[in-house]
């Protein structure tokens, strides 16, 4: 049994026209339903060599783009393609209280 995500237009019975809840098709069509939830990840977007590189440090997940716009968009389907193959981390990045910060040393 697979999990996966249902398109819209499956939620509509083809018999009554009714809409269904989108658990009911999935056990119809007998796969399992995962329902979304949103989780937030850091991203740091630096430029390197005339691309932009996004790095995602919760997860070590890297992409790239030609501009911030498209890095900070293959960031987030790189994230998902993770997500999807490995499942969250043990430790849930909700669960941690990370932010950026900046250091000064002199040498």
């Amino acid at each position: 049994m697979c999990c996966v995500r249902l398109p819209s237009f499956l939620a509509v019975s083809p018999v009554s026209g009714r809409k269904l809840q989108k658990p009911h098709v999935a056990r119809f069509l007998g796969i399992r339903y995962h329902q979304s939830m949103n989780y937030r990840f850091s991203a740091l977007i630096t430029k390197e060599d005339g691309l932009y590189v996004a790095r995602c440090p919760e997860l070590n997940v890297t992409s790239q783009g030609k501009d911030v716009e498209s890095a900070r968009a293959n960031l987030t389907e790189a994230i998902q393609l993770y997500l999807e193959t490995w499942g969250l981390p043990e430790e849930h990045p909700s669960d941690t209280d990370s932010f950026w910060t900046t250091v000064e040393v002199t040498q």
